[in-house]
């Protein structure tokens, strides 16, 4: 039996070594555990990568008024921001995972010539530090050409991720001019359903509506839903702000003129009872400069309802083209949806009692069903649909037997 040394805390950490180590060595030091740490040990985190805002063209822009002696900076990470409400100040997103600061990097520089302290998105470039050592502090120069590239970083002004693209600017001679950004509009309120959520009577499935409060600087919204199963989703890694699933389902809400302070929509049309619904809505303001996007209102959840009644009967299979090798493809019917007959949720194919194939499809689809059978082999298919209420009758046979060769 193996005793372990309890002599102090230090020797009850999940440190490399071993239980018989511990028993003839004396505890680690902070030192020497720190040392025998892996090298991926404690991966840090990555903060994400800001974006310039840009203009019509797509070209990167300062997003704020440029003199002879100072560039107005804005730029954003395309992370969830907050908008200030009664009940809280608003936050920008990045104070939640931790950006402690942003590092600027000007014409070129391999290290930083200026650090923004806090979770902020905008500053006012009147000069930098040079790389010399000791470093110099360089005013901005009229009439004078300048990329800037930004970084985030931890709160401990050491993890820092990606840097941004470079953004070109150049100072005027005289006078000022002023380089405008699309800045984000205020996100949709009150995103609720306008309608109770609609039981599939008919093969054209049913219709969500929604109302929100109209944003007063958007000119449209986008619809966005999620049907993953489930109650946790993941992060779609190559989209900030999306999740795995997520789907624009109406592209573009016009923005009802004033007086109007409410907005209405309907989705496209469900059509398998039981779908999870998460549906979100986005304010988008487009001008002159660009597109830009507001944050995400708060998700409105739901489900299809279950179907009142089981469905009718299917009607029997048809073969999709001819027989080959022993590959048999099939067409399904989706039997008609009333008041009376319920949709269908699901499909089963029989061979025989033989169950060789189970699959859901929409309302209206013809479900196609592929299967490797042998050389002269004879079947006899069939099909079963059924929902939550109950299960119809099976189809007709489909007969027949595979060719020979």
């Amino acid at each position: 039996m193996t005793n372990w040394n309890l002599e102090t805390n230090e020797d009850l950490t999940s440190e490399p070594g071993t239980a018989a180590g511990l028993t003839t060595a004396p505890p680690l030091t902070p030192a020497q555990r720190i040392a025998a740490r892996p090298a991926n040990y404690g991966k840090p985190f990555v903060p994400p990568t800001p974006q310039w805002y840009t203009n019509s063209a797509g070209t990167p822009i300062p997003g704020g008024q440029v003199t002879p002696t100072t560039i107005q900076l804005f730029w954003h990470s395309n992370v969830g921001q907050i908008a200030a409400s009664a009940n809280n100040k608003g936050s920008r997103g990045l104070d939640g995972i931790g950006i402690g600061a942003h590092n600027l990097y000007i014409n070129g520089a391999t290290s930083p010539s200026l650090t923004i302290r806090g979770p902020k998105l905008t500053t006012v470039l009147t000069g930098y530090w040079s790389a010399a050592t000791p470093p110099v502090w360089t005013p901005l120069a009229p009439n004078t050409a300048y990329t800037v590239v930004v970084e985030a970083c931890d709160t401990t002004l050491v993890a820092s991720g990606n840097k941004s693209a470079a953004l070109s600017v150049t100072t005027p001679a005289t006078s000022t001019t002023s380089q405008q950004v699309t800045l984000p509009p205020e996100p949709a309120g009150g995103v609720a359903l306008a309608a109770p959520l609609p039981v599939l009577t008919s093969n054209a499935g049913g219709v969500i509506q929604l109302s929100w409060v109209r944003s007063p600087h958007a000119t449209s919204y986008e619809i966005w839903d999620n049907n993953t199963a489930g109650t946790t989703l993941k992060q779609d890694p190559a989209n900030l702000g999306l999740y795995l699933g997520d789907t624009r389902v109406v592209a573009s809400v016009p923005q009802p003129a004033l007086p109007a302070t409410t907005v209405t929509a309907s989705t496209p049309a469900y059509t398998v009872p039981r779908t999870p619904v998460r549906l979100r809505v986005r304010a988008v303001r487009t001008d002159g400069n660009g597109t830009a996007y507001s944050s995400w209102s708060p998700t409105v959840y739901a489900t299809i309802p279950a179907a009142l009644n089981a469905p009718a009967t299917a009607s029997a299979p048809t073969l999709n083209g001819t027989v080959s090798a022993g590959l048999v493809k099939l067409n399904l019917t989706a039997p008609t949806v009333s008041t009376s007959n319920g949709a269908p949720e699901w499909y089963a194919v029989y061979d025989g009692t033989k169950r060789v194939a189970y699959l859901t499809a929409p309302l209206g689809a013809a479900p196609q069903v592929t299967l490797q059978y042998g050389l002269s082999q004879a079947y006899s298919f069939t099909v079963v649909c059924g929902n939550s209420q109950g299960v119809a009758p099976a189809s007709a046979a489909l007969t027949g037997t595979t060719p020979a060769t």
